[in-house]
């Protein structure tokens, strides 16, 4: 093989390049990103999609959460306290229970939170601790007063709904057990029924307040959680086009968007093994742009940059469903073409990339720019390694280059003209026949070639 280019053997680079992602010059003189680690990308992609918050934001949340547990508490202080002074029901006690007991709490979860006792705690927002607490005062304040009993009761459906915001179905089912106990304790012990003040118009309508209060609360906090699980929605959105890609500057090379040496190498070991289980047969191409090395030196390495994308585009454009392409180093190119029972087709389809990559307007590039290829065509053997697969492809690309260029070598032969076999077809051929322009049989040839490599492509 010349130097420079991909070489299989001991001296072949390891599958993904240098070790560190660290930036190496390619094969004449062209720069090779194949092996960029995404290392750098993953923190940038990532960000934001962690599962787990800092303290601070934690502590954020649960101060946010408290402050809404003390103007609800207010709420219902301020209800109580106008059934009793205005209505005439007997709801000082349970008044007096929610009052204090709110400031008690509350005051603890404030001390609490100051001082960083909670961030030992598996749930720092102690969600369950909180909701028995807040059902107890709820439960002795009901006691207290009877008659306001079904209306303080009713306000336990919020902190059922606050607290389902936050638990699994495990902790949530013990508390609702406990709680349970407890209301089942009050209506035991209760010698007279638990009521709801309707006896006056201003009793109904401060009951019909409070049980709207309690609703609206429950809609608010439906609403909060329905925030929070489009916003759960979205970061998994997010953290699910950050793999995927993560998963793409992984296996895919930056400059031409073809496979890169490790994941064509990936997608050769997974093609040979399905066939060596009975699948159909595989054919590989090594591809080679002739002459690159005066492509950069002549026309810069902007325009060789240019040269290897579209490049990829053509042979990507032109691949069936099934084929792998790949950048192998350089300006060398690997395709992996699995399903393929005739060994003769791996080369017509090569043939026909030839043929797109000599036709494209290439000048519109750059002045008097022309890029050809080389290819070498192998089809795989029973019982062949990836290694043996592709040193027989590349033994085939070296007799391409040693041939004149511009052509593809594979291990047939074609009858070229009237029994006349000859190697594999390309206009390099021409010289070895004594004549420097093409003859007629020639040209029909290559127009019978092209025919069937564009019904092959198309």
């Amino acid at each position: 093989m010349p130097c420079g280019r991909a070489a299989i053997g001991p001296c072949a680079l390891p599958p993904g390049g240098l070790p560190g992602g660290t930036r190496r010059t390619g094969p004449h003189g062209s720069d090779d990103f194949a092996t960029m680690t995404p290392a750098a990308d993953a923190s940038k992609l990532a960000h934001g999609a962690s599962s787990n918050p800092p303290p601070e934001r934690r502590e954020q949340a649960v101060a946010k959460m408290l402050r809404a547990v003390v103007a609800s508490w207010f709420v219902d202080a301020a209800l109580l306290a106008s059934l009793a002074g205005l209505a005439g029901v007997d709801a000082w006690g349970a008044f007096w229970w929610v009052t204090l007991g709110g400031t008690v709490l509350c005051s603890a979860l404030f001390l609490v939170l100051a001082f960083g006792w909670n961030r030992r705690l598996r749930d720092p927002s102690m969600t369950v601790p909180h909701l028995l607490a807040w059902s107890a005062v709820i439960i002795a304040g009901a006691a207290a007063s009877p008659e306001v009993a079904v209306l303080a009761i009713s306000t336990l459906f919020l902190v059922f709904s606050f607290a389902s915001l936050r638990l699994t179905p495990w902790p949530l089912l013990a508390s609702l057990t406990a709680v349970s106990a407890g209301i089942g304790a009050l209506v035991a012990a209760q010698p007279a029924p638990l009521a709801v003040p309707m006896a006056t118009p201003t009793q109904a309508a401060l009951s019909v307040l409070w049980v709207s209060l309690v609703l609206a609360r429950c809609a608010l906090l439906g609403l909060h959680g329905a925030r929070l699980r489009s916003r759960l929605g979205q970061r998994t959105r997010e953290l699910a086009e950050a793999t995927s890609r993560l998963q793409h500057l992984a296996t895919h090379d930056p400059l031409t968007g073809a496979l890169n040496r490790g994941a064509i190498h990936a997608a050769l070991d997974s093609a040979l093994t399905q066939t060596q289980g009975g699948h159909p047969g595989l054919s590989v191409v090594l591809i080679d742009l002739d002459n690159f090395k005066s492509i950069n030196d002549e026309h810069g390495h902007p325009v060789g940059d240019e040269v290897l994308r579209r490049f990829s585009d053509i042979v990507t454009a032109a691949l069936p469903p099934t084929a792998r392409f790949g950048r192998y180093g350089g300006e060398e190119f690997l395709l992996v073409l699995p399903c393929v029972d005739d060994p003769r087709l791996g080369g017509v389809i090569a043939e026909g990339l030839r043929l797109r990559l000599r036709s494209h307007p290439w000048h519109a590039l750059a002045s008097g720019l022309s890029v050809s290829a080389s290819a070498g065509v192998a089809h795989a053997r029973v019982g062949e390694t990836p290694h043996a697969l592709l040193a027989r492809a590349d033994q085939n690309l070296y007799r391409a280059k040693r041939q004149g260029r511009d052509r593809v070598c594979t291990e047939e032969t074609v009858a070229r003209r009237d029994g006349d076999p000859v190697e594999d077809a390309g206009p390099g051929h021409r010289a070895r026949r004594g004549s420097g322009e093409a003859s007629d049989g020639d040209r029909h040839a290559e127009s019978q070639r092209a025919s069937r490599t564009a019904s092959v492509l198309a």
